[in-house]
């Protein structure tokens, strides 16, 4: 996939830049009460190439990818959330077939921490972003067994949100991942899973430079 930027003076993006596209499924909103359902993450990094004296092009290489479900003794939740995860659900009871993996939560952190560090090394640290990362996702996630020690160390403080990307004060609000999508031409793409998501994020990002 190529991205033309006519004006390489503002471009924001770099070799250097690696961004973690990150989405959650959960039991609900709350995360005192309600729990993980499922994680999808991205790593795509974004390579600046000089195509003109006016023009830079972006590309990255395919992305690495994550995904599993989080299983627990109790599903707990919100009923519209439970509905809407349905799927999943019924994938981690066992009553439907699923090919991704399934860990704790413990497991979880170990291995996400892991998969990190094998695609950007232990010398730098990786944005994140997503669709509502600091408000929602990091707010589940910073409370799984783990996470400070084996993931957050690898995390950059600074992370990116679609819907301020694609701000626009006629749209009277900061918009959710499907209408950013929809404003490039990329609608239903959102499907609630979460490794579909994450590379819907990821759409919306590398996008957003063209």
């Amino acid at each position: 996939m190529s991205l033309a930027i006519e004006d390489s003076s503002s471009l924001t993006l770099t070799s250097n830049m690696k961004l973690l596209s990150i989405d959650i499924e959960t039991t609900g909103l709350c995360p005192r009460s309600c729990s993980v359902l499922e994680v999808g993450a991205v790593i795509f990094d974004p390579q600046p190439v000089k195509s003109d004296a006016n023009s830079v092009r972006i590309e990255h290489t395919r992305p690495a990818t994550f995904e599993c479900l989080i299983k627990h003794s109790q599903i707990i939740g919100e009923p519209y959330a439970i509905q809407m995860n349905n799927e999943i659900i019924q994938e981690l009871a066992g009553v439907k077939e699923t090919h991704r993996q399934i860990l704790t939560a413990s497991q979880f952190t170990h291995h996400f921490g892991q998969w990190i560090v094998q695609n950007i090394g232990t010398d730098q640290k990786i944005h994140p972003c997503g669709k509502n990362y600091g408000s929602f996702d990091q707010q589940f996630l910073q409370k799984m067994p783990g996470w400070d020690a084996l993931v957050k160390p690898h995390l950059d403080f600074r992370s990116l949100d679609v819907g301020s990307l694609y701000f626009s004060p006629d749209d009277g609000k900061i918009l959710g991942l499907p209408k950013c999508l929809e404003k490039i031409g990329c609608p239903g793409l959102v499907t609630h899973r979460a490794l579909d998501d994450a590379l819907a994020v990821m759409t919306a990002i590398t996008r957003f430079f063209n």
